[in-house]
């Protein structure tokens, strides 16, 4: 009993302590015996320590965003970004060209954006997706919504002497385009959208190629694919590039100049990497897919609206 009371006396000292620090955030325990007192203080403690570094974005401060994710690309630790609950944010520029035109900074890093439902829309005519994730990033996104993003490929070379022009290159990743990792809970992607970039131009009358596109919501690497219903694919694959992901739209940015080598075939929309094949001759490349997630290695829990 000596034990104990002492073991409770040290621990009634420490909650004590505690109401000083967290002003009257622990004055509720009751203190019976020790070993309850030590549960509620490792609750106590899980409630208030965060770890890593976290910030709250205000509604619609796009820089505020930007200049977060900045932050935690370069702070060495893992980042929680918090959005406004059910807000709107608008985007309408450019922050930089990594894999095609991006509306926020790549992800070099650990960062998780809570998005308490709020939407991240492009509000403008200028064609970009949200997010692109480098190879040692980590995106974690939860209770958001991705609207409105789209990417178009690249402008085919021109036909040489009597040769049809090559294929466009395929646009990628509506919304995000994943090559980290990327988990994404309760998330929405509304109305994103690929296009393939125009074919270049024939000589001597010959004809030429359109694009690819890959992955409306989200384009990846490799792995199994992910759903969406809401976001459009484009045509096949950039001229001469075949994709990572089986054998879905391709990564070139501009197609092949020259009419010998086919278009690879775009993503066929299942739940895993495309299985729809090119042409099998020249100049011919294949149809694409219906805007699924085409090869991306994704997590995702949620809704698709």
């Amino acid at each position: 009993m000596l034990v104990l009371s002492v073991f409770s006396t040290l621990f009634r000292r420490c909650i004590e302590g505690l109401n000083q620090v967290f002003k009257g955030g622990a004055q509720n325990f009751h203190l019976k015996t020790g070993i309850p007192t030590l549960v509620l203080i490792i609750a106590q403690f899980s409630s208030v320590f965060v770890y890593g570094t976290s910030y709250t974005i205000t509604c619609n401060n796009v820089s505020g965003l930007i200049s977060a994710i900045n932050t935690a690309n370069g702070n060495g630790t893992d980042d929680t970004i918090i959005l406004a609950s059910s807000c709107t944010y608008n985007f309408t520029a450019i922050n930089n060209y990594v894999y095609g035109p991006n509306a926020l900074p790549e992800i070099k890093s650990k960062i998780t954006i809570q998005g308490n439902g709020a939407t991240l829309y492009r509000n403008t005519t200028t064609k970009f997706r949200f997010f692109f994730v480098d190879t040692n990033g980590t995106l974690i996104l939860d209770d958001l919504t991705l609207k409105n993003g789209a990417i178009i490929g690249g402008t085919g070379g021109t036909g040489i002497q009597t040769s049809a022009g090559g294929g466009g290159g395929a646009g990628m990743g509506g919304a995000i385009f994943n090559k980290g990792n990327l988990t994404a809970s309760n998330v929405t992607f509304n109305s994103n959208a690929v296009n393939g970039g125009t074919g270049g131009a024939g000589t001597a009358g010959s004809s030429y190629y359109t694009g690819g596109g890959g992955g409306g919501g989200i384009y990846g690497s490799g792995g199994a694919g992910g759903w969406t219903t809401s976001n459009a694919g484009g045509g096949g694959g950039g001229g001469g590039f075949s994709g990572s992901g089986g054998t879905g739209g391709g990564w070139g940015a501009n197609g092949n100049a020259g009419a010998s080598i086919g278009g690879g075939g775009g993503g066929a929309g299942t739940t895993t990497s495309g299985t729809r094949t090119g042409g099998s001759g020249a100049n011919n490349g294949g149809n694409g897919g219906p805007g699924q997630w085409c090869g991306v290695e994704v997590t995702q829990t949620g809704t698709n609206g």
